[in-house]
């Protein structure tokens, strides 16, 4: 890690940005494997997503054993020696046909002006926040693993370090600062999340506009969970004409652009909520069963306060969709459960942190959570009426079309927002202030979830550009 002031800070951006395209490759052959057989072409668009959970998994359950560099490493070459077993075992290794090449080169394009996107309006607006991370990282990839507090070695720290871990990785991978690999780290999964979204509604059989426009919706509009409007439309002050129609979208307080970029764990959190429901909707065998297992199993490394609605999300569906299942699939999806439920337990996070003291001389830091009943109701919840009122029709919306489109993608989202909402509520009767950030992210979800299920294209009449070659 070089911090010279006379070096240029682009060769640590572009070696960091080397490893973001790694972990997106990794994912590639993943993801054909798992969603290559889906009536239309959209693997590409869980590859980054993917590939992000393997190399998450790998480098921290080996951070453990070998902390610091070489798990760095290991959880890159590993997940890369499996992909390339799989991509020779399949005959991945092959040209595709021209429409599939150009459309390859379009999505690829399409990514690349995202992330120059994410990362070139990423400002420094959270710096408090990041001097708290900034140190997180750094022991971690000295090996300080599993990590505590950043200034003492005395309290564990019982948090969701996933993308902490992730960018300490490519620290020691790189041989970049913290700020560099947090950077590059969070536009990769501004693209990971904009892919994934738009990529899930176009598998349940939106168009491809709406398929865009869920996403967009997801990505671009609710706050907190948005990347935010670019700074001149946000801070013009003009009240008439378009852009001040576009402006008065931006919600109150969005002062910083593109949100997502200050939000890692959240985006990190709505990339494997987005990976399990597509796994729920691309089948039950061993292929989406290791993908839920993966997703959901580093979910406690991402966003504990999505862990507690989408874990109870996924055990509803799953153990709704087991009864559907034939004696062989329903003990697949049976193990996945079990599988990422005792990673969620056991393999780090908060909640592994909790149950056996990890990290610390002095316990963990308690949280006194004390529920007031007087104060649970949706109409305290903070946060402006059109998003309070509006989730509930919204959330009506998804479970009508996850019904009648027989999507269990779609009712996972559905059911996840609902107990988000829930979730909201219930935070707000201890913790008043601190629901936005829940209640914003359910709606952002049933929003995706309701248009997302409101496409009417026939499977069966898609061209052969969308199928599997």
């Amino acid at each position: 890690m070089n911090l010279d002031p006379a070096v240029s800070p682009w060769i640590g951006i572009f070696a960091s940005t080397g490893v973001c395209l790694w972990i997106a490759a990794i994912g590639a052959t993943f993801s054909w494997a798992v969603f290559g057989d889906r009536p239309r072409r959209v693997w590409p668009f869980y590859a980054p997503a993917l590939g992000i959970v393997a190399v998450l998994l790998t480098t921290n359950l080996s951070a453990y054993v070998i902390p610091g560099a070489p798990s760095a490493w290991f959880g890159l070459l590993a997940p890369s020696a499996l992909a390339a077993l799989i991509a020779w075992r399949t005959c991945q290794i092959c040209l595709p046909s021209r429409r599939a090449a150009l459309a390859s080169l379009a999505l690829l394009a399409a990514s690349a002006g995202i992330y120059a996107m994410a990362f070139a309006n990423r400002t420094q607006v959270r710096a408090g926040e990041e001097t708290w991370h900034f140190p997180l990282v750094l022991r971690m990839a000295r090996g300080v693993f599993p990590p505590v507090t950043p200034y003492g070695q005395d309290a564990g720290i019982g948090y969701h370090y996933g993308p902490d871990l992730l960018a300490a990785s490519i620290v020691n991978a790189a041989g970049v600062p913290p700020w560099t690999s947090i950077a590059t780290l969070t536009a990769l999964l501004v693209v990971a999340l904009i892919l994934a979204a738009g990529g899930f509604a176009w598998d349940v059989g939106a168009p491809l506009p709406l398929a865009v426009g869920s996403g967009a919706v997801l990505a671009l509009v609710v706050n907190p969970v948005h990347i935010g409007l670019p700074p001149y439309l946000d801070m013009s002050h003009e009240s008439d004409g378009p852009l001040g129609f576009l402006s008065g979208l931006a919600p109150a307080g969005a002062a910083e652009a593109f949100e997502w970029m200050h939000k890692p764990h959240w985006a990190l959190a709505v990339c494997i909520v987005l990976l399990v429901a597509a796994a729920l909707e691309a089948g039950a065998d061993r292929r989406q069963a290791a993908v839920i297992a993966a997703a959901a199993g580093v979910m406690a490394l991402a966003e504990a306060a999505v862990l507690v609605f989408a874990s109870i999300a996924l055990g509803v569906v799953g153990l709704s969709r087991l009864i559907r299942l034939d004696g062989r699939n329903r003990l697949v999806l049976l193990s996945a459960l079990a599988i990422a439920a005792l990673l969620a337990a056991l393999a780090g996070g908060p909640v592994s942190d909790a149950l056996f003291q990890r990290g610390g001389q002095v316990g963990m830091a308690r949280l006194i959570f004390e529920p007031d009943r007087v104060r649970i109701a949706l109409v305290e919840l903070t946060g402006p009426i059109i998003v309070r009122v509006g989730i509930v029709p919204l959330i009506a919306i998804g479970v009508f079309t996850a019904y009648r489109r027989r999507s269990w993608g779609i009712a996972f989202l559905t059911v996840a927002s609902s107990l988000g909402l829930v979730e909201a509520v219930v935070l707000q009767s201890a913790l008043p202030g601190n629901d936005a950030r829940i209640l914003y992210l359910a709606a952002a979800i049933a929003s995706f979830a309701a248009l997302s299920g409101l496409g009417r294209c026939r499977l069966d009449r898609l061209p052969d550009l969308g199928r599997k070659r």
